[in-house]
């Protein structure tokens, strides 16, 4: 018989402001990323990435994203490639 072990006591979440993430594009085509790029916030950020207009050169303007998660992280470098993939090039702008 295998001994039983409490389960593990996780701290709750801040019920602070909602994380939120948010992309939009200028006229001059440079994509804009905004707010806390959290895990939760992944699926917004590639909603945003996605409904921007395709350029042949993307700039992505990073100065006024606080923090990224290696989750949301992985949805920028996957939309990156894509951007590559289809031969245009992307550039960073305001790196953290």
């Amino acid at each position: 018989m295998l001994p039983s072990f409490p389960a593990p006591h996780r701290a709750p979440r801040s019920s602070g402001a909602a994380a939120q993430v948010e992309v939009c594009q200028t006229a001059a085509g440079i994509i804009q990323v905004k707010g806390e790029g959290r895990a939760e916030c992944a699926g917004a950020l590639l909603r945003g990435l996605l409904a921007a207009r395709r350029l042949a050169v993307v700039t992505l303007d990073l100065s006024e994203l606080r923090s990224i998660s290696s989750l949301a992280r992985g949805v920028l470098v996957g939309y990156c490639r894509s951007v590559v993939r289809r031969g245009g090039r992307v550039r960073l702008a305001g790196v953290l």
